[in-house]
Protein backbone atom coordinates (compact mmCIF):
# COMPACT_ATOMS: atom_id res chain seq x y z
CA UNK A 1 0.00 0.00 0.00
CA UNK A 2 1.70 3.51 -1.17
CA UNK A 3 2.53 5.71 1.89
CA UNK A 4 -0.69 8.56 2.37
CA UNK A 5 0.19 11.62 4.40
CA UNK A 6 -1.53 14.83 4.78
CA UNK A 7 -0.22 16.82 1.97
CA UNK A 8 -2.62 13.94 -0.39
CA UNK A 9 -5.31 15.52 1.28
CA UNK A 10 -4.17 18.79 0.38
CA UNK A 11 -4.15 18.13 -3.31
CA UNK A 12 -7.42 16.96 -2.34
CA UNK A 13 -8.51 20.09 -1.22
CA UNK A 14 -6.65 22.35 -3.68
CA UNK A 15 -8.78 19.87 -6.19
CA UNK A 16 -12.35 20.98 -4.83
CA UNK A 17 -11.90 24.22 -4.46
CA UNK A 18 -10.47 24.38 -8.26
CA UNK A 19 -13.56 22.39 -9.17
CA UNK A 20 -16.21 25.23 -7.19
CA UNK A 21 -14.52 28.29 -8.13
CA UNK A 22 -15.10 26.47 -12.27
CA UNK A 23 -18.28 25.69 -11.71
CA UNK A 24 -19.00 28.82 -9.67
CA UNK A 25 -17.23 31.44 -11.52
CA UNK A 26 -15.54 32.11 -7.68
CA UNK A 27 -12.14 32.52 -6.92
CA UNK A 28 -11.31 31.25 -3.90
CA UNK A 29 -8.22 31.38 -2.48
CA UNK A 30 -6.01 28.13 -1.93
CA UNK A 31 -4.11 29.71 0.92
CA UNK A 32 -3.82 27.10 3.94
CA UNK A 33 -4.11 29.37 6.65
CA UNK A 34 -7.77 31.21 5.24
CA UNK A 35 -10.93 29.96 6.59
CA UNK A 36 -12.97 27.48 4.97
CA UNK A 37 -16.54 28.13 6.72
CA UNK A 38 -17.71 31.78 7.48
CA UNK A 39 -16.50 34.56 7.04
CA UNK A 40 -13.30 35.22 4.90
CA UNK A 41 -13.68 31.26 3.07
CA UNK A 42 -15.32 33.17 -0.23
CA UNK A 43 -18.00 30.25 -0.15
CA UNK A 44 -21.89 30.91 -0.18
CA UNK A 45 -23.94 27.66 1.24
CA UNK A 46 -24.37 26.22 -2.02
CA UNK A 47 -20.86 26.17 -3.39
CA UNK A 48 -19.71 24.85 0.63
CA UNK A 49 -22.00 22.10 -0.04
CA UNK A 50 -20.52 21.25 -3.51
CA UNK A 51 -16.90 21.78 -2.11
CA UNK A 52 -18.05 19.09 0.87
CA UNK A 53 -19.42 16.29 -1.76
CA UNK A 54 -16.10 16.67 -3.47
CA UNK A 55 -13.77 16.41 -1.10
CA UNK A 56 -15.92 13.22 0.57
CA UNK A 57 -16.27 11.60 -3.33
CA UNK A 58 -12.80 12.04 -3.74
CA UNK A 59 -11.22 10.75 -0.11
CA UNK A 60 -13.76 7.70 -1.15
CA UNK A 61 -12.64 7.21 -4.54
CA UNK A 62 -8.50 7.73 -4.35
CA UNK A 63 -8.03 6.66 -0.56
CA UNK A 64 -11.33 4.32 -0.02
CA UNK A 65 -11.95 6.78 2.92
CA UNK A 66 -15.79 6.35 3.95
CA UNK A 67 -16.93 9.49 6.24
CA UNK A 68 -19.37 12.15 6.42
CA UNK A 69 -17.59 16.10 6.97
CA UNK A 70 -20.44 17.35 8.67
CA UNK A 71 -20.66 14.41 11.42
CA UNK A 72 -19.25 15.44 14.18
CA UNK A 73 -17.54 13.15 16.30
CA UNK A 74 -16.94 14.24 19.49
CA UNK A 75 -13.11 14.66 19.62
CA UNK A 76 -13.68 17.30 16.68
CA UNK A 77 -16.10 19.90 16.83
CA UNK A 78 -17.25 20.69 12.98
CA UNK A 79 -16.04 24.35 13.25
CA UNK A 80 -12.46 23.52 13.93
CA UNK A 81 -11.86 20.92 11.26
CA UNK A 82 -12.94 24.10 8.36
CA UNK A 83 -10.80 26.41 10.59
CA UNK A 84 -8.24 26.34 7.10
CA UNK A 85 -7.71 23.89 4.36
CA UNK A 86 -4.93 22.63 6.48
CA UNK A 87 -6.83 22.24 9.48
CA UNK A 88 -9.37 19.92 7.24
CA UNK A 89 -6.17 17.91 5.49
CA UNK A 90 -5.13 16.82 8.87
CA UNK A 91 -8.53 16.12 9.93
CA UNK A 92 -8.78 13.88 6.34
CA UNK A 93 -5.75 12.05 7.14
CA UNK A 94 -6.30 11.28 11.05
CA UNK A 95 -9.15 9.90 9.99
CA UNK A 96 -7.53 7.86 7.08
CA UNK A 97 -5.22 6.52 9.52
CA UNK A 98 -7.82 5.37 12.15
CA UNK A 99 -9.76 3.56 9.63
CA UNK A 100 -6.23 2.23 8.22
CA UNK A 101 -5.70 1.22 11.79
CA UNK A 102 -9.21 -0.14 12.20
CA UNK A 103 -9.55 -2.28 8.70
Amino acid sequence: MPSISDQDFVGVIHEAIDSVNRQFGLNISKDPSLPLLGDGSGFDSLSFINFIASVEDSCHHQFGLQLSLTATPGDDPLGERFSSSYALASFLWSRYNQQVQVG
